[in-house]
This record gives structure tokens, sequence and C-alpha cells, in this order.
């Protein structure tokens, strides 16, 4: 079995966050985490729902210039290969199975505060395994 990771949309508006260069060529970094990505969509081991494609795009129209739009370059690119339409109950288990999903329902179940989002994980990227 391999694993494949699925990336929505907040996973890739991250990589403009969280890449910086310490030389200051932020765009070169980004560009090559995207190509990286892109060795994995390639690979077959990394997807997005179509609806990522879709909501990139109409971020990307509200831009100033939409050729430095290095997300929406990337689902563009690969939208032939990557973007999937998925069964909701594929996405139901998915979401279900995600760890995340279980320590929150544990947290709940036991009375305690449920953990944020933001604090268990630093993208939006889950995985499932075939």
């Amino acid at each position: 079995m391999s694993r494949v990771w699925v990336a929505d949309t907040c996973a890739l508006l991250e990589i403009r966050r969280c890449v910086v260069a310490d030389d200051g060529k932020h765009v070169a970094a980004r560009k090559a985490v995207f190509a990286k990505l892109g060795l994995l969509v390639a690979a077959r081991r990394l997807i997005y729902p179509k609806e990522v494609w879709d909501e990139l795009k109409v971020g990307n129209a509200k831009l100033k210039d939409p050729t430095q739009d290095l997300a929406f370059d990337f689902a563009e690119r690969y939208k032939e290969v990557a973007a999937m339409s998925a069964d909701l109950t594929i996405v139901h288990d998915l979401i279900a199975s995600s760890s995340w999903h279980r320590s929150r329902r544990r947290s709940l179940s036991r009375g305690t505060p449920a953990p944020t989002r933001s604090s268990e994980h630093s993208a939006s990227a889950s995985t499932i395994t075939w």
C-alpha cells in the first residue's frame, strides 16, 4: 500500500506564509516547494479535491498580477492529474479517520477542551492509504 496525500486549499496557500528563504529569495524557495509537490503528483502520491482549483481560481481572478499566484499555477498545471472528485462517503471516511478528529472526539467525550486545528497541524493535508 502507498500513502496518498490529500491537500486542501489552505495547505497550498500556507506555503506562501511558511516558506521564507534566509537570503530573501522567497519566490524561488516557494517555486521549489511546488516543484517537489509536482513530483508527488506525478508519482500519484498527492491529489486535491477539484474544489481546490475552483477556490484558487476565484482568488486568482481578484489579484492585480495573477501570474504571481504560485498556488493557482500549481493547481492549474496539475489539474488533469491531481484534481479528483470524491464521493461524499469517501470524504466522510477520510475526515472521520483523521487524527485531529479522533483527538477532538476523545477530548469532547472526556469533557476537556478540544484541541484547535491550528495547534496540531501547520498545514491542512490529510493522508489516505490504498
